[in-house]
């Protein structure tokens, strides 16, 4: 498909159907001693990549290593052959409310953002989560994040749900543009199809920040889950699709030689965070 028409939409983030969300959840090691932060409920899309090494290694620092995404996304990716193990994640948000752990909405509390996470682990702790390096966001409030790498970007997002009896079909895009012009661009077309859900009984999932590790944030999902399109396992759902990225400081992963695995959209999620007792993050 071509990319015409695709900034028609104001510039802002507009929701036009809201018959579906789309939620995600994951597993890793129980951390201990943590607090409750904050709280989130949202939608999102997931595109699941494999992305060149040396360019994942780069955004990385010992002891930390890059790491399979079985620990991470396995029970919502499913089974997947080692070449087709993704080591990348980039994550189409829609923000709908964020709470501080007291219940108080926060300024950040609607957003649309992309986000870009790496599976990793760690060779001292064998601990194993991702690595988070960049967002970029439509909410002033929401930089620099709690993970500090947030930017300010123009953001457009538009949805649409068309339903036929039991068949529904699902029109996203965001359009992120940066400072400088680069683009973070998505359109997806999508018959849904079974969901299933997720829930996590305890913190499960943590995530480190990229540029400095003792950042750290463990994530308790309850989520809707609708795999869009796996290749390990012959699903596609989808109708439309074009998805490109023209960041300069992201050239080095999208090259050419990337590989979209698979799209997971998450209707629906709503997650509790975690983290150290001794820090609260930034808002963000």
């Amino acid at each position: 498909m071509t990319n015409a028409g695709w900034h028609n939409t104001p510039r802002e983030c507009t929701r036009n159907v809201h018959n579906s969300r789309k939620v995600l959840i994951m597993s890793t090691p129980t951390l201990s001693n943590l607090a409750a932060v904050d709280a989130t409920v949202g939608a999102r899309i997931l595109l699941a990549l494999v992305a060149p090494q040396a360019a994942l290694q780069r955004r990385i620092q010992p002891p930390w290593d890059l790491s399979s995404a079985r620990n991470a996304y396995a029970t919502a990716v499913g089974p997947v052959p080692d070449e087709d193990q993704p080591n990348l994640f980039v994550v189409f948000n829609d923000l709908l409310l964020n709470q501080d752990a007291a219940g108080k909405t926060q300024a950040d509390a609607q957003a649309c953002y992309v986000g870009f996470n790496i599976p990793v682990f760690q060779r001292e702790t064998g601990q194993s989560g991702m690595f988070h390096f960049r967002i970029l966001t439509g909410n002033r409030h929401a930089v620099p994040g709690r993970f500090l790498d947030a930017v300010l970007a123009d953001v457009v997002h538009s949805q649409h749900a068309t339903s036929n009896g039991t068949d529904t079909t699902l029109t996203e895009s965001f359009t992120i543009t940066d400072e400088h012009g680069g683009q973070v661009a998505l359109h997806l077309e999508y018959q849904r199809g079974p969901l299933f859900r997720i829930t996590a009984d305890r913190p499960n999932f943590p995530i480190w920040a990229a540029t400095d590790p003792a950042i750290l944030r463990v994530y308790q999902d309850d989520a809707l889950v609708d795999i869009i399109r796996n290749d390990a396992q012959n699903i596609n759902h989808t109708s439309e699709l074009a998805f490109r990225v023209t960041v300069p400081e992201l050239r080095d992963l999208f090259d050419g030689t990337e590989r979209l695995v698979a799209i997971i959209a998450n209707p629906w999620y709503a997650r509790r965070v975690f983290g150290p007792p001794r820090a609260a993050q930034p808002a963000g």
